[in-house]
């Protein structure tokens, strides 16, 4: 069975999940796939992110190392953080006091979403991003290849970034040259994982394909989308 955690290299301890849209969908797909061979793992974040709703909850894991262990070899995932309520009301999940090296002494597995995009398709990053553990063994970008064709400033978060570094008018259109010359300007991850069309739409679904095809081309990475495996010759 192919899995999508091997094809992006990720291994046992820290992964990083940075970039854009697509994240969450991304983390409880590869924790599905490794609960299911038999792996323990921990999903959490080094930011803020909404709490997951597929898995239990630890809230201090250090201060109960055991009994925590005991849980997430039982269920296979387990959140670990500490619910915060935000400004605007919200429920969230902000980082755990234990340290990301404690969480992988507990778990096979720690997967971190360590950005943020305010759920837009693409993302340029200020200074200050994304929040990538330094015990990190791997860093998954996600990039959403249905921002291509539409004008920077309404799919791109951090847009005055993206249209600095790429050259770009914020009311120009991402294309594949754009994107590529911000993901590889940044230089903060190992392997792209980008997404397309959730909608039935064949004709787009075959424009992203080829959008894809193309971004593989231009950046320094190699880019999974789907079961395909596109990398670049650089």
């Amino acid at each position: 069975m192919n899995r999508l955690y091997k094809k992006l290299g990720i291994k046992k301890g820290v992964t990083a999940i940075i970039g854009s849209g697509g994240k969450t969908t991304l983390i409880r797909r590869l924790a599905y796939e490794l609960r299911a061979d038999g792996f323990c793992v921990i999903v959490t974040t080094s930011t803020k992110i909404f709490i997951p709703s597929y898995c239990p909850l630890i809230c201090n894991p250090a201060e109960k190392r055991e009994e925590s262990a005991a849980l997430i070899r039982k269920v296979g995932i387990a959140a670990v953080g500490i619910p915060i309520l935000t400004r605007e009301g919200r429920v969230k999940l902000d980082r755990s006091e234990a340290s990301f090296e404690e969480l992988a002494a507990i778990a096979d597995f720690v997967l971190v979403e360590a950005d943020g995009s305010k759920h837009l398709p693409l993302k340029a990053h200020a200074e200050y991003e994304p929040v990538i553990p330094k015990s990190a063994v791997r860093t998954v970008m996600v990039v959403g290849l249905n921002g291509i064709g539409r004008p920077i400033s309404e799919v791109v978060h951090r847009s005055e970034i993206f249209s600095r570094i790429s050259g770009r008018g914020l009311e120009e259109a991402v294309t594949p040259e754009a994107l590529a010359t911000v993901i590889n300007a940044e230089d903060l991850a190992d392997v792209l994982y980008v997404t397309g069309n959730r909608e039935e739409e064949v004709e787009r679904n075959e424009r992203e394909a080829d959008c894809g095809t193309k971004l593989a081309g231009l950046v320094n990475y190699p880019v999974i989308m789907g079961d395909e495996l596109w990398t670049s010759d650089k």
